[in-house]
């Protein structure tokens, strides 16, 4: 099977309601660039790249740009009849887009994608998983005490056991934030934060223990501290009774054993768009498993082509109790239909071939 085509896409998708966090400030829509590679034998893999805000250069015009001019010299052509085809092509994609972390995502999807459908496997499966149904938590966007309580309200009624708070600004009114969530959610739902880097240490600290001495029964708290500072984050982990999850702090491999050598996180916290699509996040799954580290596999706003790759990924991976996919119901219509489909809470994978994308909206393809 030899790859023959690669066509690009630019998709913008509104969401349902603003969404707010101090990552990123607010958005009303998602964009994203879609991809799908063609093969001699008819068959047609999806990807998607999704620049993560903060955390490089890359931006949705150079991913685009990168995708349709540079990287399709480097894929048109190559063959992808067995395993090790399918692994050295991904090394191939590493490390000609290696400033690129969403197009490396966007082409190691595509690619486990097609090589999936060429072996008549749903990508869990051929990625060696048996379950087809996933718990995701939803996140409560940042916003005043009183909405973001609303807002938490609205997702229990829904199904929703474990809600992620965004947090990350004023101390007080984060306390406040949490506060409010667990009264309009009652005593059962899981309570995670996610600061987005937002605090220094000793504010973390601060709104951390203030947390616990509330009684609120918080589980976790994502990247309180700003990535790079893995003194500061390891300061933070030693001085809360909360788990700590790493996130902006873990972009790489090197970045994951880093930040398990200086004992800097209970979890860490591993992306489709961030670590570099399916191979790139499953290497660090298996590092944190060696080291005996837990594992969040989150997400950034997606469409169901990244979000299904993501929960594929997990395949037989034993350190993964946290499961933060709930970007496609943020979407006030899905761009592409197929994949992941969701019931309340429930994230069911595809019984067909590969991602079981079958009919992406061909308007986001240029002719």
């Amino acid at each position: 099977m030899r790859i023959t085509d690669l066509e690009v896409g630019r998709c913008t998708a509104p969401l349902r309601t603003p969404f707010t966090s101090t990552a990123m400030s607010t958005t009303s829509q998602l964009e994203a660039v879609l991809l799908r590679i063609t093969a001699d034998n008819g068959l047609s893999g999806w990807g998607e790249a999704v620049p993560v805000r903060g955390l490089a250069e890359e931006t949705t015009a150079s991913a685009e740009a990168c995708l349709r001019g540079p990287m399709r010299d480097v894929l048109v052509g190559r063959r992808v009849d067995d395993e090790d085809d399918l692994t050295q092509t991904c090394q191939t994609i590493e490390h000609a887009a290696i400033q690129g972390r969403s197009v490396r995502a966007a082409l190691d999807i595509a690619v486990h994608d097609l090589y999936a459908q060429y072996t008549q496997a749903p990508l869990h499966q051929l990625l060696g998983g048996t379950d087809t149904e996933l718990e995701t938590a939803v996140t409560v966007s940042l916003g005043t005490p009183a909405d973001m309580a609303a807002q938490a309200e609205a997702w229990v009624t829904k199904g929703f056991a474990t809600l992620k708070i965004k947090v990350g600004q004023d101390p007080e009114q984060d306390l406040r934030r949490v506060q409010e969530v667990r009264a309009a959610a009652g005593p059962g739902p899981r309570l995670w934060l996610d600061a987005n880097q937002g605090w220094d240490a000793q504010t973390a600290i601060a709104v951390l223990r203030a947390v616990e001495n509330s009684h609120l029964d918080v589980d976790l708290i994502e990247q309180p501290v700003p990535g790079p500072d893995l003194d500061a984050l390891a300061f933070v982990r030693k001085n809360i009774g909360i788990a700590l999850v790493a996130d902006e702090a873990v972009l790489s491999y090197k970045d994951a054993l880093e930040v398990i050598t200086r004992q800097a996180a209970d979890v860490l916290n591993i992306k489709m768009q961030k670590n570099g699509g399916i191979s790139g996040a499953r290497r660090i799954l298996e590092l944190a498993e060696q080291h005996q580290l837990r594992c969040m596999v989150g997400c950034t706003l997606e469409t169901t082509v990244s979000i299904t790759a993501a929960a594929s990924a997990i395949g037989t991976h034993t350190s993964v109790p946290y499961i933060d996919l709930d970007a496609p119901l943020w979407l006030a219509q899905p761009p592409v239909r197929g994949g992941a489909r969701y019931s309340g809470p429930h994230l069911r994978l595809p019984k067909a071939p590969g991602l079981g994308i079958h009919e992406p909206t061909d308007r986001y393809f240029a002719t």
